[in-house]
């Protein structure tokens, strides 16, 4: 539940964080807001793309990594990935990723503040940036 929020976040409040406060303040706008359309069939769509992409169980999938594998998964699935080359790319970023990376500095002690979230997803995002995607570019600005 805890990813798919976070997800959600990233998908419809980009200026938001994953801190407690942040995540309550997106669940009450959210419960108020009759208007708000929750992303569930992309949702179900970028999840439906890693179960094709993540054939086993894999240590990549951790709680701290999955909002942004998630969120890249929901950018490139219609932006001529496949879903083996997704894979490829991820988890060659993963065996490469040194402690002195700006994304293993942005996971220290489970960092939930927008800036860290959002360096998590600029160095992901690196995986992919020769596809020139729009969504990505834009990460990188």
């Amino acid at each position: 539940m805890k990813i798919v929020l976070q997800f959600m976040i990233l998908k419809m409040k980009p200026e938001t964080g994953f801190s407690a406060k942040e995540v309550m303040d997106f669940c009450a706008e959210l419960k108020d807001d009759k208007d708000m359309k929750i992303p569930d069939k992309d949702i179900k769509a970028a999840l439906t793309f890693l179960n094709s992409a993540f054939e086993e169980k894999s240590d990549i999938l951790k709680k701290i990594h999955m909002p942004s594998i998630l969120w890249l998964a929901d950018v490139v699935k219609n932006n001529q990935v496949n879903a083996k080359e997704f894979f490829a790319r991820i988890t060659e970023f993963f065996e490469n990723l040194t402690t002195e990376h700006p994304y293993s500095i942005a996971c220290q002690g489970g960092r939930s503040k927008r800036p860290d979230v959002y360096a998590r997803l600029r160095a992901m995002s690196v995986i992919l940036q020769d596809k020139n995607i729009k969504e990505i570019s834009e990460l990188q600005q």
